[in-house]
């Protein structure tokens, strides 16, 4: 007779918790008695209230209640209980749910460590740990590590189960669909049909349990090309998920999206786009509930866990139905609501708190702000211990030591938490408490369509939306071979005509070619010797060859547009567009106005505007401090650095900008209601006081700091890296918050002492937490603010993220160090264009062309390179002009759209 789990042990299994929910169910109920504290019994409560949410695949709802409980059963019953190790492993079940991979690890191995040493290797407990640990390796395609953990699971549970427990079934099923994806059919076929007759002997026909491995045997028979047998099976499975979770499941959308596979496998087009079709309009749902809660770090991991979706349904288009209209507005309808989705997630939430007149939601804001900045001011000044150079230990063979008596001892506790993690946690759990309360007071807005951003582009305008993804083959045999090499693809959107598209190729490719052309670009902030520069007809030949990958195909789509609204991916975010030559030998800057977006939804969110509330603001000219001796190097005198973060501000120097104090006294006369902060007035504490300023100039040294030494050249807006653990601080770079590796120097910088307690560097994580909600415009007139670390799909994370995230409207930034001199001129020409009304990115053209047309040459024959400073420097070179881009809102200053409310 079959037997009906209950719901307790139901909702562990949905949200993977599977292989300890016999376990659970056995205790259930039992022991409530004995509890004495009233907080565990509110544990209770909680876990009763975050397995409903599991049960209903809302993840990231039920975590902080997860948390909670852990916090609860540590302070009441330690931190070795039995109790406390499951909570760990629940905990630990949310993250791999919701993508975080890298904490579901960690908890998952404290859960492991937990039970061998109080329970013994052998326990079935220890069996379930093992089995969850390999199951997060097997969703990494970490097949190494997955392997022994779940061959080890499966002998532990066997011997102390028996093989017929449904333990053992979960195991099973685990091995097998690691042999699936390694192409071991033969092995995985006999394990798959195992766990099936068992847990169709054991459970009801209807319970979702009984689609795991239909699913498992259905996607073994797509991978032999048996598409006959794999069909039914994968359409019972649906069927039983949709009638026990109801359709908005994700466990369901799961299944929709391995059925459309399946159906593109098989060459049934119609059917294929339908089936992914339904799944991504309810993947959509799920997605904006999803992402309205919880930390910036968890709607990152949760997006990741959708990009091969994502990625599938662009390939269904370009792969398998490049001439259907369907497959084609369902790709380019699932790029404009994943591409940038965080960040206007973000974005969002932090604004609609900054619109309410609460005392506690602007209170909030204080905190998070606060919060960030001390991470930054630790991160930028504390020298870090480099880790111990150990191996990790291999957690198929952990084992308790002995004790003095042959028991096992008990664990340790584990070491407190780090200055830096500390605040790290205290941010996340602000930025939870942002989005659970912008959710309480703001109305959910609606999915975005093509029709919805196809009528927010301007006449004569086009959207050029790239998208860098990995195409899918529906026949691949193993997962290794799934996916291909990287492609870009470019869909374009005029406002009276269908979408259209244009493959560019293979992305190495086309980023190879660019790599040159940037290469050649920044040549004067690399080299000592100008001579070893190419000349400007070798720039321009290699920006001839990037044209041709990426915008060559793309202009027969366009048609008459001379506005493009360039929305890039990957690399592209740190291509200068204006300076590509077309097949007429012209730079594109001749030809177009160029507006960056991060994605084609920006056009939506730049419908509304808010008031700004002071007028403009000029930051120029700081005083740096005192200038840092060559040689100085290391902090305290000593002779060999500690291993620091790569944003050690003691291994950065600043030089003073006489540019920029000239540059303020023009902006001063063309903006006659601006306030100017100079030298000791252009602190970090004054501009982390700005209330939405109409318009926000900083003229100083920015910094972005790579994993690469850097290194700047005189008369440029860059750093200098005095000198320092270079192998250290690359290695750390890695592994930071790009966040905090971007950011502007201001007055105090090179002493790390500014006024009001701050360091005299804002970091573009502190620059995000601004007030610029209603600021029409802000220019950072510095060195490579454009850049950053860049991420598919999410754009640049780097002062150009955190603008946005503070509410600007819209950025002129750099994307590479740029000349003092020719700067200043820039910025006067630009400000004065603006007054006059122009819009923001007509105006930048119009200087860039003005710049290219005047540019002053040498005498004396043929210049090898180009002067960065004096009378002889060539400006026509793209390094002078072209660095500055335009990103955000287009249009004159004088003509606003509709305020929000």
């Amino acid at each position: 007779m079959r037997r009906k789990l209950p719901t307790l042990c139901l909702s562990l299994l949905l949200v993977g918790w599977w292989s300890q929910a016999p376990h659970r169910a056995a205790g259930h109920g039992q022991g409530q008695a004995s509890r004495q504290s009233a907080e565990l019994e509110e544990a209770s409560r909680l876990n009763e209230q975050a397995l409903k949410l599991s049960r209903e695949g809302k993840y990231a709802e039920a975590l902080p209640l997860a948390e909670r409980i852990l916090v609860i059963r540590q302070t009441n019953l330690g931190h070795t209980h039995p109790d406390v190790a499951t909570s760990l492993n629940n905990i630990a079940s949310l993250f791999r749910a919701l993508g975080d991979y890298a904490r579901a690890e960690t908890l998952f191995r404290s859960t492991l460590a937990l039970r061998e040493t109080n329970l013994g290797p052998e326990h079935p407990d220890v069996g379930r740990s093992l089995n969850d640990l390999g199951l997060l390796y097997l969703e990494k395609s970490d097949y190494t590590r997955a392997e022994p953990l779940l061959e080890r699971a499966l002998a532990i549970l066997e011997k102390a189960l028996g093989p017929g427990h449904q333990d053992v079934t979960n195991s099973v099923y685990n091995l097998a669909s690691l042999y699936r994806v390694k192409g071991d059919h033969g092995r995985a076929e006999p394990l798959y049909r195992r766990a099936l007759i068992i847990t169709e002997k054991a459970l009801d026909p209807a319970n979702p349990i009984v689609s795991y491995p239909l699913i498992g045997l259905a996607l073994l028979y797509q991978n032999q090309g048996d598409y006959t047998r794999a069909e039914p099976l994968l359409e019972r499975a649906l069927a039983v998920l949709e009638k026990a979770l109801g359709a908005e499941h994700p466990r369901v959308v799961n299944a929709l999206k391995l059925l459309a596979e399946l159906y593109e496998a098989q060459g049934e087009m119609s059917q294929a786009i339908e089936i992914r079709s339904r799944s991504q309009e309810t993947r959509e749902r799920l997605l904006s509930r999803t992402l309205a809660t919880g930390s910036e770090r968890l709607k990152l991991s949760y997006l990741a866990t959708l990009s091969g979706e994502t990625a599938a349904t662009v390939s269904l288009h370009i792969r398998s139905a490049p001439a259907a209209p369907l497959a084609l507005q369902l790709a380019l309808t699932t790029i404009l609501r994943r591409k940038g989705r965080a960040l206007d997630a973000m974005s969002d939430q932090v604004a609609s708190l900054r619109r309410s007149l609460d005392p506690q939601d602007r209170a909030l804001l204080g905190q998070l702000s606060a919060a960030q900045s001390r991470l930054a001011t630790l991160t930028l000044s504390e020298p870090v211990k480099p880790p111990p150079a150990e191996p990790t230990p291999d957690v198929t063979t952990i084992r308790p030591k002995a004790a003095p008596g042959g028991r096992p001892s008990r664990p340790r506790r584990p070491e407190p938490p780090s200055a830096a993690s500390r605040i790290q946690a205290e941010i996340e759990r602000l930025q939870e408490a942002v989005s659970r309360r912008s959710a309480e007071i703001s109305a959910q807005t609606p999915p975005v369509t093509i029709e919805l951003v196809r009528q927010a582009i301007p006449d004569g305008a086009a959207l050029v939306e790239f998208f860098s993804y990995r195409p899918l083959d529906a026949k691949a045999k193993t997962r290794a071979e799934k996916f291909g090499p990287a492609r870009y693809v470019a869909y374009v959107l005029r406002k009276e005509s269908a979408p259209r598209w244009a493959d560019l190729g293979e992305a190495a490719v086309v980023d190879a070619s660019m790599a040159r052309l940037l290469a050649s670009l920044k040549c004067p902030q690399t080299v000592r010797d100008i001579n070893q520069c190419p000349t400007i007809s070798e720039v321009r030949r290699l920006a001839r060859d990037v044209d041709e990958r990426v915008m060559r195909p793309i202009r027969p789509l366009t048609g008459d547009a001379r506005h493009l609204f360039i929305s890039p991916d990957g690399a592209l975010n740190l291509l200068p567009f204006a300076a590509l030559v077309d097949e007429k030998d012209k730079y594109l800057v001749e030809s177009y106005a160029l507006t960056y977006l991060t994605s084609g939804r920006d056009l939506l969110r730049l419908q509304q505007s808010a008031e700004s509330r002071q007028p403009p603001l000029v930051i120029a000219d700081p005083d740096f401090g005192p200038n840092i001796p060559a040689g100085r190097g290391l902090a305290n005198g000593t002779e060999a650095a500690p291993v620091r973060r790569s944003t050690d501000m003691v291994q950065v120097h600043f030089n003073p900008l006489t540019g920029t104090r000239a540059e303020a006294k023009a902006l001063f006369a063309v903006m006659p209601d601006v306030q100017l902060l100079t030298q000791g007035q252009a602190t970090e504490a004054a501009l982390k006081q700005v209330s939405a300023p109409r318009v926000l100039h900083i003229a100083t040294h920015g910094f972005f700091l790579s994993d690469q030494p850097a290194e700047a050249t005189d008369g440029t807006r860059g750093l200098s890296l005095v000198i320092g653990d270079e192998g250290g601080s690359r290695a750390l770079a890695r592994s930071e918050n790009p966040l905090l590796r971007s950011g502007l120097a201001l007055a105090g910088a090179n002493l790390g002492q500014g006024a009001g307690g701050e360091d005299g560097t804002l970091t573009a994580l502190e620059a995000s937490a601004l007030d610029l909600w209603g600021t029409k415009l802000v220019v950072l007139s510095a060195c490579e603010t454009g850049i950053g670390e860049v991420r598919n799909g999410e754009g640049v994370y780097g002062l150009r993220r955190a603008l946005v995230l503070a509410g600007s409207e819209s950025q002129v930034m750099s994307l590479w160090q740029v000349s003092d001199d020719a700067t200043r001129d820039l910025m006067i020409r630009y400000y004065k264009r603006l007054m006059t009304g122009e819009g923001r990115t007509e105006a930048l053209r119009r200087v860039q062309i003005g710049m290219l047309g005047g540019g002053k040459v040498e005498a004396g024959g043929q210049q090898r390179g180009i002067g960065v400073q004096g009378s002889g420097a060539d400006r026509r070179h793209p390094y002078f002009w072209a660095a500055f881009i335009q990103s955000g809102d287009w249009r004159s200053m004088q003509t606003q759209p509709a305020s929000a409310k």
